[in-house]
């Protein structure tokens, strides 16, 4: 079983050697990193040709700066392994993942994603993997839609499943509506609890910075086609599967709207929200809070609103006042 580690790579030069290095430290051995240098300024490009040189198993292509999106894309086109694994370049591999992993496919041949805990820590800090514990849960996925999960990085993905699913779209939404259609296509994931993946908290990241318009107007448009698409491929929603990605809609949007957005941009980025928000409720019946959620939302547009409108029934259900 082979993995192939997809590493898209752009002025990474302090951190590229570290994220390299997890690879490398890996005790199994049968895998491919795919390394695409988007036109980096810096000296990544040079550091990528040294590692290849070192190891065989590390490709590296080069292009012009394209952005994240068409880096993966790339990276996607040659991959040979079995397995897909998306590690951003300034973040590191769990030390013996690929071997746990790998162990956990062995037991479940018909699994198609594999889900473990996410490790964050900060920039300069010694990583803290935390707590490993054996066993797995699996789950049928095949007529409902997967949970929406902030860090997509945190599964291995099937290759002959979801190799043909390209990302799109400015950061902020490429991996969004990649999850998307992954939740569609996915139909047995299996879950474990020893951390798949470790992110870097640092200042600087992409993560870290304000929303541009264009980022803006392309992650709205990817919750709404994300819901879009989910509903109309006939898989039934969980409650938690569809607050989950209402909320991403209704909540996380208008916080960026909110926080990142000035004058004229916030005005386009307003209208564009307000018809993403109609336009989804116009798809085919819904739950009637739903409906309810989303009426408020667009009458009172405010980031409170959507938290209290999209999260309380969950917390309410948790204390047990539904009984």
């Amino acid at each position: 079983m082979k993995f192939s580690i997809i590493i898209p790579c752009y002025k990474v030069e302090k951190y590229i050697r570290e994220c390299l290095d997890s690879v490398l430290v890996q005790s199994y051995q049968d895998w491919e990193a795919i390394c695409v240098d988007d036109g980096s300024p810096d000296r990544t490009s040079e550091i990528l040709d040294e590692y290849a040189v070192k190891d065989q198993r590390i490709k590296v292509i080069h292009q012009e700066n394209r952005g994240l999106s068409e880096a993966r894309n790339s990276a996607l086109k040659v991959a040979e392994g079995e397995w897909l694994y998306y590690l951003d370049s300034d973040d590191v591999m769990p030390p013996h993942v690929l071997r746990k992993v790998s162990e956990v496919i062995n037991l479940n041949h018909d699994a198609d994603l594999v889900r473990g805990t996410l490790t964050t820590f900060i920039d300069g800090d010694v990583v803290r993997w935390g707590e490993s514990r054996d066993g797995y849960n699996r789950v049928d996925l095949s007529k409902t839609i997967l949970p929406l999960s902030c860090y997509f990085q945190q599964y291995f993905y099937r290759r002959s499943t979801f190799g043909g699913i390209p990302f799109s779209g400015p950061h902020w939404s490429e991996e969004k509506l990649f999850f998307a259609k992954v939740a569609i296509k996915a139909s047995m994931l299996v879950e474990v609890d020893f951390p798949t993946y470790g992110f870097r908290n640092r200042d600087g990241s992409i993560t870290h910075s304000k929303m541009t318009l264009e980022q803006c107007l392309g992650f709205i448009d990817a919750m709404h086609d994300g819901i879009v698409l989910q509903f109309e491929s006939g898989k039934s929603f969980t409650p938690q599967s569809l607050r989950g990605r209402w909320a991403s809609l209704m909540e996380v949007c208008v916080m960026h709207i909110v926080d990142d957005m000035y004058g004229e941009a916030k005005n386009k980025a307003w209208q564009h929200w307000f018809e993403a928000v109609r336009d989804t409720v116009r798809i085919r019946p819904k739950p009637i809070w739903f409906r309810f959620s989303a009426t408020c939302c667009l009458m009172f547009p405010t980031r409170i609103v959507a938290w209290i409108l999209c999260y309380l029934p969950d917390w309410l259900k948790r204390k047990g006042f539904h009984r």
